[in-house]
């Protein structure tokens, strides 16, 4: 089953081995949505998403300062890489620690479909929740989704290799 966490464990412990495979997990994941929305859509569907411009709008909103393009890109960039990431192996995966890890990714990928377009988009541009789910709306669901199960997926090795380590006898 693996090791069971704490409450230390799961908010403060920090080991390098979990921080760099969760932020490898979090580069690959992000790196798929970039493909998956700059690349795939637009040639395949002809769609095309705006995540910089929802970052650069809302900023806009609470601060009163439209960022830069490179500037709206690395504030995407720090929530896909960092924080998505680190919301799946310091909140998701403990909380639900005895559920398949592709669980919790999931419910990231459900999460952050939701921030994006539940919260955000309304917020930046009073678009209406979700897009009223329509075709740009599940595509996103979509590429969120599988962006989350990569972040899941790869941040996973840091687990079982935890798990492991301490099955052996070297952990305490």
């Amino acid at each position: 089953m693996g090791r069971e966490y704490t409450v230390f464990d799961r908010f403060f412990r920090l080991e390098a081995s979990l921080l760099t495979w969760t932020l490898a997990g979090g580069a690959v994941g992000f790196g798929f949505w970039e493909f998956y929305t700059g690349v795939l859509l637009p040639t395949l569907l002809g769609i095309s998403f705006g995540p910089i411009g929802l970052v650069q709008s809302s900023v806009d909103k609470l601060i009163g300062f439209r960022p830069e393009y490179a500037v709206a890109f690395a504030l995407h960039a720090f929530t896909g890489i960092v924080a998505y990431s680190l919301a799946y192996s310091w909140v998701l995966r403990p909380v639900m620690q005895r559920l398949h890890w592709s669980i919790p990714a999931a419910v990231l990928g459900v999460a952050t479909w939701i921030f994006a377009l539940g919260i955000m988009a309304p917020f930046a541009f009073n678009a209406p929740f979700m897009l009223n789910f329509g075709n740009v709306s599940l595509l996103s669901g979509f590429g969120h989704l599988i962006m989350a199960l990569i972040i899941g997926g790869v941040a996973e090795r840091a687990f079982r290799q935890e798990d492991r380590f301490i099955a052996a006898g070297a952990g305490a």
